[in-house]
This record gives structure tokens, sequence and C-alpha cells, in this order.
């Protein structure tokens, strides 16, 4: 998490010097870089000369999962004399690579969450120790709509460095103390920009940000913080007679954190793991008495639309989506958020 803020600066990096600042970083970080596969771009571990991609509109699964993994193991335990336990808490320094504004701005939306009340170590202690490295766009997919949420694709701030593409290189804007000892570090493969890069930069951010559809008006989802008036709205009828209940939406959505915690025996030691769950799912809010309040699809797809649009926004005063495109694009049943916000905010 970015705490400094220091005056941005500006730096230039050429494309061919990109796979040898990797490698040299590889040494003291973990690092994520987009790789392609089979059509497919996700972040990867990166390993010296590996193959990674900055030509890529967007991974198919947001980077949430590096700081709230699928599975992921919270302590260990031994009881075999007596109980013993030790946590699983990741302590080593990371840099992901090329991540877009969208999801920079998902990270800022689930900080909130996982620093609230009682804080998450696990989720924290990676979000603190994660330096972020992001990547401007430029070319949209019709699926994107984060200019509706107010989300900059051509600029980021809340990343430490932020890179903008001028074809045979990057601009390098640094925006934290963090982002700033990184360029001291490896000084060779940056170079000062000049008023006609900075330029230019902003020239190619101005029609990426004309490129991005609107789908709504940020001011349309205010109807959603009513919520006697559009709880038993038709749509959600509507809606889950279509409604696979997959969980595709929550599993790809870069905000969506919901997990379920279980413990896992063998003999005298265990583990206690946590993995993700969903809103979607009747077992999510399955009680042991055998009691279900959402026991039908409509109760589970109005949960997520409401707590995206409406709880969120009354406990931490901000829309829990980005506007990324990926529960768009991947949904088999075409069912489309801007078009659910339409439809409640036209009647």
């Amino acid at each position: 998490m970015n705490s400094n803020n220091p005056e941005r600066t500006y730096f230039l990096i050429k494309k061919s010097k990109v796979q040898s600042l990797l490698n040299n970083l590889y040494n003291e970080y973990k690092l994520f870089v987009p790789v392609e596969e089979e059509e497919v771009v996700d972040f990867r571990r990166y390993e010296v000369d590996g193959n990674f991609t900055l030509e890529f509109t967007n991974t198919l699964l947001p980077p949430k999962g590096l700081f709230l993994p699928q599975q992921e193991t919270l302590f260990t335990f031994n009881y075999e004399r007596d109980i013993s336990i030790e946590e699983k808490i990741e302590v080593s320094r990371r840099i992901i690579v090329g991540i877009r504004p969208c999801d920079s701005k998902s990270l800022t939306i689930l900080d909130e969450v996982f620093k609230d009340v009682n804080e998450d170590v696990y989720y924290l202690q990676k979000r603190n120790n994660t330096l972020l490295i992001g990547l401007g766009c430029t070319n949209p997919q019709i699926y994107c709509f984060c200019s509706s949420l107010e989300i900059d694709p051509g600029k980021d701030i809340s990343v430490d460095i932020f890179l903008t593409d001028l074809e045979d290189s990057y601009l390098v804007s640094v925006n934290t103390e963090r982002g700033q000892l990184l360029i001291k570090d490896f000084p060779e493969y940056f170079e000062k920009a000049g008023e006609d890069e900075i330029t230019r930069a902003l020239e190619i951010q101005s029609p990426a940000r004309e490129g991005f559809s609107v789908g709504f008006d940020k001011k349309d989802t205010e109807v959603f913080m009513d919520v006697e008036k559009i709880f038993e709205h038709p749509v959600w009828e509507e809606l889950a007679e279509t409604c696979l209940g997959c969980g595709i939406c929550t599993y790809l959505c870069s905000t969506c954190h919901c997990f379920d915690i279980t413990d896992e025996l063998t003999k005298n030691e265990g583990r206690r793991f946590r993995c993700w769950d969903s809103c979607q799912f009747f077992s999510f809010t399955n009680m042991a008495s055998g009691h279900n309040p959402r026991p039908d699809r409509k109760e589970r797809i109005r949960q997520r639309f409401m707590h995206k649009l409406s709880y969120f926004v009354s406990r931490y005063g901000c829309i829990a989506c980005v506007g990324c495109g990926r529960c768009l694009k991947y949904c088999p049943v075409d069912i489309d958020i801007t078009r659910v916000i339409g439809t409640i905010t036209n009647e």
C-alpha cells in the first residue's frame, strides 16, 4: 500500500531492456508478470529469461489471487503431545509487473475490507511487501467500463510505478518513495524523460480514455441506496430465471472476497486453510440447522448486486466494482451489470 507520495518524476526505459531488468529484479524479489498461454493471459511467477508479455488487454484472473489465494494455508498444527501451531505468513518482497488501473483500484477496495476492525495479517503482509508496476491501457475491450466508475485507464497514481507505452519504450511515472528506490537501485536501465516524451504520453492517454465505453453514469447507482424501493424489483426474478448459479462472476471479479475456512486433519497433525467461496452458491448461507435465508437464486443474485452497489457503499464509501468487464465477458448467460443498473435507473 502506498503511504508515501513524493512529487512525481518521469523516466524512460527501452523495451529491449525490460527482460534484463526483470532478470536482475528476480535476484531480490518474487516477480509476477503477465504470461500468455493458449491465448489466455494470467499473472505467473517469473523465472530468469522466462516468457512474459506486456502486449495484452487484461488477465483472465484478477491479481487479487496474489493477495487472497484461491486456497491458502493459515496455519498448521501438531497435537501428538503438546499442541503446537505454526502460522504461514508470506514475508518475501514481491513485485507485480503490468497491473492495469482497474485492478490496482480493486486492491485499494480490498484494503478497506482486510484492514477493517480485525486486520487480516495474511492479506496485509503480502500487500505491504508488494511493489506494483502499473501499465496504462491503450486498447480497451468492448466489455471494459472503468470510465463509468471514474477510473482513468491511462493514468494511475495508486501504484508505485506506472508505465505508458511509447512504442519502442515506456514512459515511467514514479509515484512513491518505494518506486524511487527501485529506480535508484537500477539506474542503468532508466534515463530521464524529456518534455517531448511526457507530452507524447499524454497524447496517447487521451484517446485511450475516450475509447473506453461508458456503460452508465456513476450517479445512476445512487438508486441502489434506496434498498426498500428496489429490494422487490422484478429484475431480480428475471435474472434468476437466466442465471446458472455457476459463480464465475464472483471468481473472476477483482473485488469479490468471500472465503470459507476449513480444518484438514491427518492423524496427529493438520492445517487450517481458507478458500474462495461465492454468494451465488446455495451452501454459502446454508446454516447447520438447515435454514437458509437465501434459498432461491433470486435472493442470491440480488445479494451480489446489492452488496456491490449498496451495502459496500454504506460501509466503506465506494462501489465494489472497477469496471474490468470480466463478469460481462465470461458470464455464460450474458448477465450484464451495466444493463441491470440501466434497467433499474430507467424505471
